[in-house]
């Protein structure tokens, strides 16, 4: 009987003790799911990175009722790395602004340290060629402009940074880069190179771009697609840009799509080991011009009405806004026959906006959506859905050549 009793006794205390391990391990679990729940909460909205600017997450709980609101959580994007980038071109990629450059890549965490070699209305050939076609030719200028003022751990752009070959005092800023192509290039290491082409044949870009390439150790190489420019007699960008270019020894129509294609695949074939890739300035500028036109760009009539210096074009013919619009960016977006703020190209427009943003998504590889477009003059609250539509039609046409389907 007594080890009967003994028996029994434990295995009383062994179901006792059983049921309580269970319990406390349910109540620790508890803790650690809300423990974690509240951690991962906080992750989503501060740190997580992800691609699309607006989430659905519960933002708070109510703890008495266990009711839950969920709300639009704005999570901002950022970039992994930094930045170096050097830029051949003329007044074309001078009234980028670059300086506007830089403070979008600022807006996504990264720092853009850039350098360039500038000169209007030159050739990439005449850029190559630069000493030799100033001692041809005295009153030519060319110029450099770079991030060169160092502030705590990065660097910010000056506005009076470009500074002329033939004026060398016209700055009291030495070149952080060197300046020019031939010392930039030679002496610094540079992530991409952007290289733009205008006013020449096929078979003169390709030279040029090759010597361009051939004289870098850089592996990255970026075709800035500029856009036609505007004539008398063929008020319609669609179809300047898609005329075919066939005669390779010829400037004519080299601002088009067929154009920029076939130097493009060209250079590709020419050069396997460097990466040639496109910033499509003037295919962005394209679906601009049809949303414009089939009236489907939201906010632009409203943005005629409230700030006309945005849309330089509008002062361009004397005509009402309803007729500027149905020129598409001819009668909106340009300032002159080809740029798209006025001269001296420095300030920001609704074009200077589109081009930069196209510039800072295809060298980043990102969507811009969500960013901030009042460095170029717009408002960000007035001008939201203008913005929002201007940066979806960006990344509709970068992300199809990041992806290789266009």
């Amino acid at each position: 009987m007594k080890i009967k009793f003994l028996i029994a006794l434990f295995m009383v205390c062994t179901i006792l003790l059983l049921l309580n391990c269970e319990k406390t391990t349910q109540d620790e679990l508890t803790e650690d799911i809300v423990a974690n729940d509240t951690v991962a909460n906080d992750t989503v909205i501060n740190d997580t990175v992800i691609n699309d600017t607006v989430v659905n997450d519960t933002a708070t709980k109510d703890t008495t009722s266990n009711d839950s609101v969920t709300v639009d959580i704005v999570v901002p994007t950022t970039i992994a790395a930094d930045m170096s980038v050097y830029f051949i071109g003329n007044s074309l990629t001078a009234s980028l602004t670059l300086d506007r450059l830089h403070r979008l890549f600022e807006q996504r965490g990264a720092d853009l340290q850039f350098g360039s070699h500038l000169s209007g209305a030159k050739t990439l050939q005449d850029h190559f060629n630069y000493k030799q076609y100033m001692a041809d030719n005295p009153n030519a200028n060319w110029g450099w402009w770079e991030t060169n003022i160092p502030q705590d751990d990065t660097f910010e752009p000056a506005s009076d940074s470009y500074k002329s070959m033939h004026n060398p005092d016209n700055s009291d800023r030495e070149p952080k880069y060197g300046g020019f192509y031939d010392k930039a290039m030679a002496n610094y290491i540079w992530n991409a190179i952007v290289l733009q082409p205008y006013a020449a044949s096929l078979n003169d870009d390709i030279d040029a771009a090759t010597q361009f390439i051939n004289f870098s150790t850089c592996d990255t190489f970026y075709i800035y697609t500029s856009w036609p420019a505007l004539q008398s007699d063929y008020l319609d960008y669609a179809e300047r840009w898609d005329r075919e270019y066939t005669d390779p020894n010829s400037n004519n129509n080299n601002a088009s799509r067929s154009y920029y294609d076939q130097l493009i695949s060209k250079l590709k074939e020419d050069h396997p080991t460097k990466q040639i890739k496109i910033i499509p300035a003037g295919e962005v500028l394209y679906e601009i011009d049809k949303m414009i036109k089939e009236g489907t760009l939201p906010g632009i009539k409203e943005l005629a009405e409230r700030d006309r210096e945005l849309l330089p074009g509008l002062d361009r013919y004397d005509t009402s806004v309803e007729e500027d619009l149905a020129l598409g960016v001819y009668g909106t977006l340009y300032a002159d026959d080809v740029h798209l703020n006025p001269s001296p190209h420095k300030v920001g427009t609704l074009g200077i906006f589109i081009s930069g943003s196209t510039m800072f998504s295809a060298l980043s590889g990102t969507n811009p959506a969500g960013m901030s477009a009042a460095d170029y003059g717009l408002d960000d609250v007035n001008d939201a859905a203008l913005i929002k539509a201007v940066q979806e039609t960006i990344w509709g046409v970068v992300s199809k050549t990041i992806n290789g389907t266009d």
